[in-house]
């Protein structure tokens, strides 16, 4: 989302649309994709009276309800926690990219009102988006919490 209007600036506004519509269409392909197998494998894990008469293990249907639980379910407990380690470095890296476009929207605002040496570098005000508006926005409750 922070980088779509450079993308449809650098590309043009068919290309973009098209481009666009086409990271929809595999969005929604690999979400149908998804609910299939979270119920393909809720199906084959259901208790049936078979499987009630063999008193197997069987695993809690809404544990494959999410993409965690389908990967903690097809590739096990390493599987699981190498996605919540990879989950954390994107967030981490989503927080540091959009710093960084905050701080460099702020360095090309303030070089329009202010002259020469002092305008500020975008790592310094990147360091100002940290500190002084994301971290006590960070303080705030959730509303749903």
């Amino acid at each position: 989302m922070v980088t779509l209007p450079g993308s449809f600036a650098k590309v043009g506004w068919l290309e973009g649309t098209i481009l666009l519509a086409g990271a929809v269409t595999c969005s929604t392909i690999s979400l149908s994709l998804l609910d299939w197998a979270c119920d393909s494998i809720d199906d084959a894990v259901a208790p049936t009276a078979s499987n009630k008469k063999k008193k197997k293990t069987m695993m809690n249907p809404s544990t494959t309800s999410s993409y965690a639980g389908l990967v903690a379910h097809t590739l096990g407990r390493f599987g699981s926690q190498a996605l919540e380690s990879l989950t954390l470095a994107f967030c981490v890296g989503q927080v540091v990219a959009n710093l960084g476009a905050i701080g460099g929207q702020i360095s090309s605002l303030l070089s329009l009102t202010l002259d020469g040496p002092a305008v500020p570098s975008t790592s310094d005000c990147t360091w100002f988006a940290a500190i002084c508006l994301m971290f006590p926005m960070s303080l705030l409750p959730e509303e749903g919490s």
